[in-house]
């Protein structure tokens, strides 16, 4: 789901994720199963695998339901899981509904709205939420940061606890 500039920030944005997901939970017709979309529709399928460059057809099936049959979309999410593919073997899984990504939260916010962003920020890390987020403001990295990573020319340039890696990029 594509988000633009709209009045009422994260509530809207929530709200619309949860419009969604609530037509989709409550469709008057039961979901397609894997096996039903990769037999019945395998142009799409086909169209799915050959997009993102991904040969496998129940996964693009997969993508193809959670679109709502957009393969454009599907072929967007397929992507998405190809590139994730190198990091399951390294990487602990986090619950999605506990992870917020963030990328310059308050970069365009008056002082008293980025005040709020920031708090708002906080108080979900505060509930046992993960937040990664992008900053430039340091005074927002010092403040909500448990670990800070600079990336300089695409690779990780200096990464550890925010007051000592704060003071190395002085």
């Amino acid at each position: 789901m594509g988000y633009t500039g709209a009045r009422g920030g994260l509530e809207a944005i929530l709200a619309a994720e949860d419009l969604v997901r609530r037509k989709r939970d409550h469709a008057p017709a039961t979901w397609a199963s894997t096996e039903q979309i990769t037999a019945r529709f395998r142009l799409a399928v086909d169209r799915v695998t050959g997009e993102a460059g991904l040969y496998d057809e129940p996964t693009a099936a997969d993508a193809f339901r959670q679109a709502e049959g957009d393969t454009l979309e599907a072929s967007h999410l397929l992507r998405a899981q190809r590139s994730t593919l190198p990091r399951r073997a390294v990487s602990e899984p986090v619950d999605p509904g506990r992870l917020l990504l963030l990328d310059e939260p308050v970069s365009a916010l008056d002082p008293a709205n980025r005040e709020a962003a920031l708090e708002l920020v906080d108080s979900l890390a505060g509930r046992d939420a993960a937040v990664l987020a992008v900053f430039h403001h340091m005074d927002a990295i010092r403040r909500l940061a448990s670990r800070v990573v600079f990336v300089g020319d695409g690779r990780i340039a200096r990464q550890g606890a925010p007051d000592r890696t704060l003071e190395a990029a002085a």
